[in-house]
């Protein structure tokens, strides 16, 4: 999944600490609403397009679990024990109405895209995983897959080889371009191959530059700069490959 703010001249952006404070803060109610079953706060933390979602693998085939804001305080609700949550918050990079940040809780990764609507922000997207039992390094092969991901989905983009930029994304990938307005255009991995393929995305001296924020288990948050956009894209292993 990626979320793209258009142009790249409109993404230069210096945070304030009250934007911080409420980008963090809105991490917080996510983590602490659910892990103290309160619905209230976990509602507070949600833009009412997010959506939450993972990849796992069961009975040879794999399948995307996708959770709603309705969903999630539902959850919030249930009979379970609350628990005091233990967890560290990464707010990376704040853009023009965007933000990229992590979550490490008692069980869990988070990786979050956060946006500022109606004046507030917001969590829009979540991709999430099983901490692993031991934070560590990831394997090289990791990140050589991770990169490999991000180059084909931005250099394949300018210079119009679609097969090529078709690899970067898992089926279920929806790239959402969100506006400093509010509005949200959703584009799919088959839009994206007819741009590239019909040579619309080709830009002669295009640039790039690609900043993984981290690889946990079988998820990556990352930063794609180009010289039309600012990427923020979510990728997961799954079915073999790293992929958006």
């Amino acid at each position: 999944m990626t979320t793209t703010t258009p142009p790249a001249e409109a993404a230069t952006y210096t945070a304030t600490e009250e934007d911080l404070a409420e980008i963090r803060q809105a991490v917080v109610d996510y983590c602490e609403g659910y892990s103290c079953r309160d619905p209230e706060q976990t509602a507070r933390a949600y833009h009412p397009e997010c959506v939450k979602r993972k990849f796992v693998q069961a009975y040879g085939a794999w399948h995307l679990i996708v959770r709603t804001p309705a969903s999630m305080v539902e959850l919030a609700r249930n009979d379970e024990p609350a628990i005091d949550p233990t967890y560290e918050i990464f707010i990376d990079d704040v853009s023009d109405g965007i933000a990229s940040a992590r979550l490490y809780s008692d069980r869990w990764v988070d990786i979050m895209h956060v946006v500022r609507a109606r004046g507030h922000w917001k969590l829009f997207h979540v991709t999430f995983d099983d901490l692993p039992p031991e934070r560590a390094e990831p394997p090289e092969e990791d990140r050589e897959g991770v990169m490999q991901a991000a180059l084909d989905y931005v250099e394949a983009w300018y210079i119009g080889h679609a097969d090529r930029h078709a690899r970067a994304y898992h089926d279920e990938c929806i790239k959402r371009i969100y506006a400093p307005n509010g509005s949200i255009e959703l584009v799919s991995p088959a839009a994206m191959y007819d741009y590239c393929a019909n040579g619309e995305t080709v830009l002669d001296g295009a640039e790039w530059s690609i900043e993984i924020d981290d690889i946990v288990g079988s998820v990556a948050s990352v930063r794609i700069d180009s010289t039309l956009y600012v990427d923020y894209v979510h990728l997961a292993k799954a079915r073999g490959k790293w992929g958006l």
